[in-house]
């Protein structure tokens, strides 16, 4: 994350030189806090609603909750589900409000940037209808819901994270290169992790 911040922060404040991998790093703590408050979200939640959890893990691929045991229902795991991107929502927002009071040649005003996007971006990302992501709990929540069966809720949940890595492949990758327009390799990086993660799930 810090290297690949590091040429936009040199790009917006030129002046800072070798500093701008300080400023590019404390973006990527940033980043991290955010994982961390939308783990906190789900562990909060489910503890609320009376569900144990044993711990969060935080990796390079973000961050996951683990619970002792699965929720007693869909209702309590569609909440569960729904407060993680909330939270991000919510610290999106709080940035953004917070940039219009900061000079926009400052190293504030670019972090609050930084972190109102990527937060905006996680939010999204998250809300995706596919297993493993919260968006895919949603999905899988109202299944179980109608159907009363958790487990055709999973499938259905599964094969919906399946059609949106295919949705994704082909609306950000073919058709913009049948027009001429493909996009550069760090967008296609990160949806190939995305699409993967979705697919396997």
């Amino acid at each position: 994350i810090t290297v690949l911040y590091v040429p936009l922060v040199r790009h917006r404040l030129p002046d800072l030189r070798a500093a701008a991998y300080l400023v590019a790093f404390a973006f990527a703590l940033l980043l991290l806090l955010s994982v961390l408050l939308h783990e906190l979200a789900h562990a909060l939640t489910a503890r609320a609603t009376g569900q144990a959890v044993t711990h969060i893990v935080l990796d390079v691929w973000g961050g996951h909750t683990v619970f002792a045991e699965e929720s007693a229902g869909p209702g309590r795991s569609a909440l569960v589900a729904a407060v993680g991107p909330a939270s991000n929502a919510l610290l999106a927002v709080v940035a953004a409000l917070a940039l219009t009071v900061t000079d926009p040649r400052s190293v504030g005003h670019l972090l609050l940037g930084a972190t109102a996007t990527a937060n905006g971006v996680v939010a999204a990302l998250n809300a995706l209808p596919g297993l493993p992501l919260d968006g895919g709990r949603l999905v899988e929540a109202l299944v179980w819901r109608v159907r009363r069966d958790r487990t055709t809720g999973t499938l259905v949940a599964g094969w919906c994270g399946r059609v949106v890595t295919v949705v994704l492949v082909v609306s950000v990758v073919a058709v913009p290169a049948r027009r001429g327009t493909p996009p550069d390799p760090a967008t296609v990086i990160w949806l190939l992790l995305v699409a993967g993660l979705l697919w396997q799930g």
